[in-house]
């Protein structure tokens, strides 16, 4: 596994703490905190922290340590702090695809420049520009760069040609938020990982959030702790 994962060895808790709801079989969360009626996409009780609720391991900042109150970076200064990371990888196959913005922090993906595959998916702390893998299916079902790979190439072929095609991945998901009798809708296309689906939440046409599909059991991922969307830029 390439993932430089010494910084982050407390992620892999917090992931498990996310995650534990719908474990142990079918879809994994919800799109709503509390009234299934509401539109607050907060997510079912995420809280960063080994204790839930509060930021950091003792409710510091949300990556640890001290929070620092100075303006939120722009979009574009969180580019520039995705492509620093990189230079750690020293991966020339690897780029920036997509930058969204939210309440709580940046959404960064990241894909493989030959075969177009996302790679992996991030979170950026909005003032100090720290980074952390995202919880969820990038860590659990990612087959090539995720927590729980086991790496080799007949892992990595696995993801690349996964049994649930990307229509099939847009229809459960939207299955699975019709289940919650809501408007909300799931956006046609999505970002094909090794091993899953991201795929954007619209409400009224526009994003709202987004969840996972597994590529091959097709159980839905909410991703209910990125609070509310601001904006988003894409990198062709």
């Amino acid at each position: 596994m390439k993932r430089i994962s010494a910084v982050f060895l407390v992620v892999g808790l917090v992931a498990v703490a996310a995650g534990a709801q719908g474990m142990m079989g079918g879809n994994y969360g919800a799109p709503y905190g509390g009234d299934n009626n509401s539109n607050d996409l907060a997510g079912p009780g995420y809280g960063y922290g080994m204790m839930g609720g509060g930021y950091g391991m003792m409710g510091g900042g949300p990556f640890g340590g001290t929070q620092v109150f100075r303006p939120p970076m722009s979009i574009d200064e969180a580019r520039a702090q995705a492509d620093k990371y990189l230079s750690f990888w020293n991966d020339p196959d690897l780029e920036v695809s997509e930058i969204m913005e939210f309440s709580n922090h940046f959404y960064v993906s990241f894909r493989e420049k030959g075969t177009k595959t996302g790679a992996f998916e991030m979170l950026m702390d909005k003032y100090s520009g720290a980074m952390r893998p995202e919880p969820g299916p990038d860590m659990m079902w990612n087959l090539k760069y995720g927590m729980m790979s086991r790496g080799g190439a007949a892992s990595v072929a696995s993801g690349e040609v996964m049994p649930l095609a990307l229509a099939e991945a847009d229809a459960d998901a939207q299955k699975y938020l019709d289940s919650f009798g809501s408007a909300l809708k799931a956006e046609d296309g999505g970002d094909k990982f090794y091993g899953y689906y991201t795929i954007h939440v619209l409400n009224g046409g526009k994003i709202v959030g987004m969840l996972g599909v597994n590529g091959f059991t097709g159980q839905v991922w909410y991703h209910g702790w990125h609070g509310d969307f601001i904006g988003m830029k894409t990198y062709d």
